[in-house]
């Protein structure tokens, strides 16, 4: 039987090939603190929390599969957990006097992992996954400092979660935090972010398309102004080819008669990490159809749902 990560075993090894798969603050986050117990043909993983499990389970169950396979050359079956050691301090055990909160000090690693939670409750799956997900704090007196994952996410937080998270922090705490953001050093291009442009792009697109387009497509994007260029940052790939492929026209219109100027639009993906137009987008076939037969599914029934309320506000 192997138990905990720092003891004689697999998991050590595991960890360093998981570490060079993910993040940093991602590994950090959900994957350093972790340790496991093999039985038979069953691998169990002991995560510091409940969510902190539920998250591992979702969102790295299949990485951590394929390199336990690749380390052992065996197969095993996986089971989540979460360690009993921080079991007996979550959240929940904390108790409450008529007079105040009494509730030890957290550590900052709880403290976010609490926030975190919280914070899946008020905003949307997809919200989360791009702009949430990969962040770490590091706390000083009365500052939280919220590292993000990158430029975008740090720029995005700031300008749409800052308020959100400083009132979840009070929340969990009973305090009051002095929040601020930041993010590993690199190369951004833009000479602005264009949030207030972009806002103002969105809400005259809502007076033009329906709600429901506008939702689905451009909520959670932003953008860099680079001289007569405009990086759409994006959440994943799909959005980027929805947005190049049926909105970009649309937008270009929009920008146009804000600013007076025509811009040429370009796409990053946060998932991928990638910078393309539209021309140079690797998913597309000579049709401009995705070949991805479920992601054409998903955007077939779109097109069915906003032709179906188009039907309906017509009749009203």
């Amino acid at each position: 039987m192997i138990r905990g990560c720092c003891s004689v075993g697999i998991w050590p090894e595991v960890l360093d090939r998981i570490r060079e798969k993910i993040s940093e603050p991602s590994f950090d986050t959900w994957i350093k603190d972790t340790s496991i117990e093999v039985k038979d043909d069953t691998i169990t993983v002991y995560a510091p929390n409940e969510f902190g499990r539920d998250w591992i389970e979702t969102q790295y169950n299949d990485l951590i599969s394929e390199i336990v396979e690749l380390v052992t050359g065996k197969s095993y079956k996986f089971e989540y957990a979460c360690s009993e050691k921080v079991n007996k301090y979550a959240y929940s055990s904390w108790t409450e006097t008529s007079n105040s909160r009494q509730k030890r000090e957290l550590e900052p690693f709880e403290l976010w992992l609490e926030v975190l939670n919280r914070i899946t409750t008020k905003v949307s799956l997809k919200s989360f996954d791009t702009w949430f997900s990969n962040t770490t704090i590091e706390m000083e007196s009365e500052t939280i400092t919220v590292h993000a994952g990158t430029s975008f996410a740090r720029k995005w937080l700031e300008h749409n979660a800052h308020t959100l998270i400083s009132e979840t922090v009070e929340e969990v705490t009973g305090k009051q935090y002095n929040i601020k953001f930041t993010c590993p050093p690199e190369v951004v291009k833009g000479e602005g972010d264009g949030f207030e442009l972009w806002d103002e792009v969105i809400n005259k697109l809502g007076k033009r398309i329906l709600k429901l387009e506008v939702n689905a497509w451009f909520s959670n994007t932003m953008i860099e102004v680079e001289n007569d260029t405009i990086h759409v940052i994006t959440p994943d790939w799909t959005t980027a080819n929805k947005l190049a492929e049926t909105y970009e026209e649309l937008i270009a219109e929009t920008v146009k008669e804000i600013t007076g100027k025509t811009y040429t639009f370009t796409y990053f993906d946060l998932q991928n990490k990638e910078e393309y137009t539209y021309t140079r987008l690797p998913y597309m076939n000579s049709n401009h159809s995705v070949q991805d037969p479920i992601v054409n599914k998903l955007q077939k029934r779109i097109e069915q749902l906003e032709a179906r309320v188009r039907k309906l506000e017509k009749r009203v």
